[in-house]
């Protein structure tokens, strides 16, 4: 060891240049190595914190069906789609799975959508919707709502709560000021639930914290899932009477569209008063039969998300959540805040 030391020595003296130069280099490709990870460690931080503290929390929850997990998966998408967006129906359930889980410690779940809010004759603007339980959403996002004016939205309350942005852009089109409790007309155009418009008064005005939030309004959930067409209509089974089927039995093709003689008419004998009674039972049974199927679903929700005690226990939860909506058998997929991020 003593005659390697000297060997080393001897050679760094007699090429006192070329050590240098190799040292100046090595150190340099060190710094710039510390320096890289420390910069790409510091902008990952900032991302984990922006999409954990304002958007996502620490793991998001999705209908299984949803091919690629996305937060904008039911956003402005829907505008074009040709198929509605996947929701989890089973809600208290699966809420019951997730704070049962150890190291829950908060859940809020939400709905998105696009709309055009009108305000008067010409106000217009374009924002996303955000559809969120109240008391839940601020428990779990305590510091992302700074309401200016007015406040946020109730449980069970029907309103918007306004960006100041598209606050500003709905003021400017209008050229007057849009204030708390004005009527707001949405108008959303979807592939699957068609052309659906509401009206609500605007509740509160919010300024933005991040930049997320630029042209976001938050909104209550029924008129949400009304804007989205969330409607009952796959939770419901067609019960029949022995009768009720004994009928459709006896409809064939012919007495369906063998022409104007299989059609009943009413007499012409019959006075109006026969006609009128005869067409409101009609119309009567039309609407109650066709009633359950516009009926919107109030517990209908794109995905929900969830905060831990523990950053650092997000895959283990993430493994156990799944595990227990397989056992549970609720068609529901977890996935960690990277993943729910989409592209």
């Amino acid at each position: 060891m003593a005659i390697l030391f000297k060997i080393v020595s001897r050679n760094l003296r007699e090429h006192k240049t070329k050590t240098l130069i190799i040292g100046v280099i090595i150190a340099a490709g060190m710094y710039l190595l510390i320096a890289g990870n420390t910069v790409i460690d510091t902008v990952t931080a900032g991302i984990s914190k922006s999409f954990i503290e304002y958007n996502t929390g620490h793991i998001v929850v999705f209908p299984a069906s949803l091919d690629a997990p996305s937060l904008l998966a039911s956003g402005p998408e829907m505008l074009t789609d040709d198929e509605a967006a996947p929701i989890i129906r089973e809600f208290t359930q699966v809420v019951d799975v997730i704070e049962s889980t150890p190291g829950v410690s908060a859940v809020s779940p939400q709905i998105n959508g696009m709309a055009t809010l009108q305000f008067g004759e010409k106000g217009r603007a374009v924002s996303q919707l955000i559809a969120v339980d109240p008391d839940r959403y601020r428990a779990f996002f305590p510091d992302n709502i700074n309401i200016v004016k007015g406040r946020f939205l109730e449980r069970g309350e029907e309103g918007i709560v306004l960006s100041t942005d598209t606050l500003d852009m709905l003021g400017e089109s209008a050229a007057e000021a849009v204030d708390i409790g004005d009527p707001v007309i949405l108008t959303s155009i979807g592939g699957v639930a068609g052309m659906k418009v509401r009206e609500v008064p605007v509740v509160g005005i919010f300024d933005v914290s991040v930049a997320s939030q630029m042209m976001t309004s938050y909104l209550d959930g029924e008129n949400m899932r009304a804007l989205n067409g969330m409607t009952q209509i796959t939770d419901i089974e067609a019960v029949l009477t022995a009768e009720e089927k004994s009928a459709l039995g006896a409809v064939d093709e012919e007495t369906l569209f063998g022409g104007a003689d299989s059609i009943v008419i009413a007499d012409e004998n019959q006075s109006g008063e026969t006609q009128d009674a005869l067409f409101s039972t009609i119309s009567t049974a039309a609407d109650t039969a066709v009633e359950p199927y516009n009926a919107i679903d109030p517990d209908a929700w794109h995905y929900i998300l969830v905060r831990l005690d523990d950053g650092s226990a997000i895959r283990r939860t993430v493994r156990r959540l799944n595990d227990s909506f397989s056992r549970a058998g609720l068609d529901v997929t977890a996935y960690d805040w990277l993943d729910a991020a989409g592209e």
